[in-house]
């Protein structure tokens, strides 16, 4: 990646594109990630501290929408948007097409998520309204991390959870992780999301953070743990 040492004002806290700011600190983007061009940011500083992340997903690309599994209801509608998929036998995480499906006959539509090939039965939700680890990072979106519950004692290793968190995670993680973008802030339930948008590869940071900071906090060995491949730039602070 190339970068350069200029940064600007942090991202304001409400309003505007959140896209056009450094995906680590906030501040103006005037960079881009130099292979995919989809990431800004500040200084090569803050780039060099999302590689780690980044690497994993900068080369992705979207497969074709998956197969719809029926046919919508009268009065309802369908379309997808991209998904981050984190399998639980791979490394990789993927970006896939997410179906939707909503109602259009009530004067405000909502959209809910639809994945009966990865969740048989309706999945888990959390809610990433804010970053744990980066409190001053402002997020105009609600990620939505869809999941299964895991069976009391399975003791098994998620290895797409595994390889954002940089090691074992406190949590049990079983089967397909699937993080979705609701538009706007969604503070206590998915189905309070009004529309859904495109996961993008910024958002990789938060979700790595999120997923090391779940359940950890009690952990005796949290403070043992080496935060500095997430910190930010001493500069840009």
């Amino acid at each position: 990646m190339s970068a350069s040492s200029e940064s600007g004002p942090r991202a304001p806290d409400g309003g505007g594109d959140d896209a056009l700011f450094c995906a680590v600190c906030s501040r103006e983007g005037g960079l881009r990630c130099t292979e995919c061009k989809d990431v800004r940011y500040c200084c090569r500083a803050c780039a060099k501290v999302d590689w780690k992340l980044h690497k994993l997903l900068c080369s992705a690309t979207i497969p074709p929408a998956l197969q719809d599994s029926g046919s919508p209801a009268a009065g309802s509608s369908t379309r997808s948007v991209i998904g981050l998929l984190l399998p639980a036998d791979s490394s990789t995480p993927v970006l896939l097409q997410v179906p939707l499906r909503g109602r259009t006959d009530c004067s405000s539509p909502r959209w809910s998520v639809d994945l009966p090939e990865l969740f048989p039965e309706p999945p888990s939700t959390l809610l990433v309204c804010t970053n744990p680890l980066r409190l001053y990072q402002k997020l105009r979106s609600t990620l939505v991390i869809h999941y299964r519950e895991s069976p009391a004692g399975d003791a098994s290793t998620h290895k797409g959870v595994e390889a954002l968190v940089g090691y074992p995670p406190d949590y049990q993680w079983t089967g397909p992780v699937v993080v979705t973008r609701a538009l706007g802030v969604v503070p206590e339930s998915v189905e309070e999301a009004q529309d859904f948008a495109d996961f993008r590869k910024r958002d990789l940071l938060v979700v790595g953070d999120y997923l090391r900071w779940y359940r950890a906090e009690g952990a005796e060995h949290w403070g043992d743990r080496n935060l500095e491949p997430w910190k930010v730039p001493e500069e840009c602070l």
